[in-house]
């Protein structure tokens, strides 16, 4: 995973200093570099969280050339070489049920979200790992387990310095979405 990438972008550098108007590398990461993986796991985790500190450390390296660094984080994804030979139906229904969007990702989850890192749109961006992972990381990484159907509060699942309650929330209707207002507390 890493020296691949490694010596991508040492190739890849020259060129991209060239560029006029900035230039955006987008590293591809994973939430087993966030979670640290399944058992099992240990090898790619530990180089999917390199990846991450790669990242971040290029984009403070490589900004001063206007070229912006982020990675891709995504979860599951079916279909693919690697889960296909590492994760057995009954490990991936059990991840299924634990996403909270209730998927495993596509292959166009994450090329969407690459093509935005890597256009012009996303000017301003670096050092960032965006997670394509239908929400498992974030209730992962806060210990949080939904309790709800069927209603949008989710006032005591933000567990933030940056974001905190007082929410105004809703119960999702039959056919709608859930109506939230998150507002600063400052």
């Amino acid at each position: 995973n890493m020296t691949t990438m490694m010596h991508v972008t040492q190739a890849a550098l020259p060129h991209l200093e060239l560029a006029d108007e900035g230039a955006s590398i987008v590293n591809l990461a994973s939430l087993a570099g966030r979670s640290g993986g399944h058992s099992g796991s240990l090898a790619y985790s530990m180089t999917k969280g390199a990846v991450l500190t790669w990242t971040r450390s290029l984009a403070a390296e490589l900004g001063e050339h206007g070229i912006r660094v982020n990675a891709v984080a995504p979860g599951l994804i079916l279909g693919t070489r690697f889960h296909d030979q590492h994760t057995t139906t009954e490990s991936a229904n059990v991840t299924i049920k634990g996403i909270p969007l209730g998927r495993a990702d596509n292959s166009d989850d994450v090329a969407r979200t690459i093509t935005f890192l890597a256009s012009e749109y996303d000017g301003f961006i670096s050092g960032a790992t965006i997670d394509v992972n239908g929400g498992i990381y974030r209730m992962k990484a806060q210990g949080v387990v939904p309790r709800w159907r069927g209603h949008a509060c989710v006032g005591d699942m933000i567990k933030s310095d940056t974001i905190r309650p007082p929410l105004i929330c809703a119960p999702a209707r039959a056919g709608h979405k859930a109506q939230i207002l998150i507002s600063d507390a400052n």
